[in-house]
């Protein structure tokens, strides 16, 4: 019962509240708490944002990753080592969820037709895991590659129902693919321990043809 009530409690932080962000060129985007989003004057387009400077080195995929799921939403692909993860496909933009073996990593997958910057998707997720958390602490913040790929990351510290969890999330948009967020979590005390685990569910991360 514990595990599944804190299962509970962190699966509520990735969740969009409604909300706004400004973009650098001064229009309104509305998120809302279904992952979709829009701008207040209708349209899409490309937002920008300044990033920090990286301290992650490339994300690569392991050898051990030999089991996938493939994205019916999105065109990409994520490789996982099956004695580790196990990985449960879900509706709508939540497509598929991972969990470990032993209950103490999780990741989400949340995927997205229209295009969103990685800087606009990783402002949104800080706002809206603020939003839903008692307390939220950005330790990390930038830019690095995943199989070769541009993507954005961000590590949060949160307090959530008084359990403190930390979030990685990863951010990899294009026009062809639209907006891909990968979103993990354990403990805030598991963490050091476990970020070569989260890292490397995260590193199977692909988009087929690029």
């Amino acid at each position: 019962m514990l595990k599944t009530t804190i299962l509970i409690a962190a699966l509520t932080l990735p969740v969009f509240a409604v909300d706004t962000l400004t973009t650098s060129s001064g229009k309104t985007v509305i998120l809302n708490d279904d992952f979709t989003w829009q701008y207040a004057s209708g349209g899409l387009g490309i937002a920008t944002m300044k990033s920090k400077q990286s301290t992650l080195k490339p994300l690569v995929k392991r050898n051990d990753q030999t089991a996938e799921v493939v994205s019916k939403k999105n065109r990409y692909v994520i490789h996982y080592d099956p004695t580790k993860f196990v990985v449960k496909k879900q509706r709508g933009e939540k497509e598929f969820f991972f969990q470990s073996k032993d209950q103490a990593v999780f990741m989400q997958t949340i995927a997205e037709k229209n295009y969103m910057s990685p800087d606009m998707l990783t402002e949104a997720a800080i706002i809206n895991a603020r939003n839903a958390s008692q307390k939220l602490d950005v330790v990390e913040k930038g830019e690095t590659t995943l199989n070769g790929l541009p993507v954005n990351y961000v590590v949060m510290k949160a307090v959530v129902k008084n359990y403190e969890f930390t979030y990685f999330g990863c951010y990899f948009s294009s026009e062809q693919t639209g907006s891909i967020q990968l979103l993990c979590w354990t403990f805030t005390s598991m963490f050091d321990k476990r970020r070569p685990d989260i890292e490397g569910l995260i590193s199977g991360f692909e988009v087929p043809g690029n």
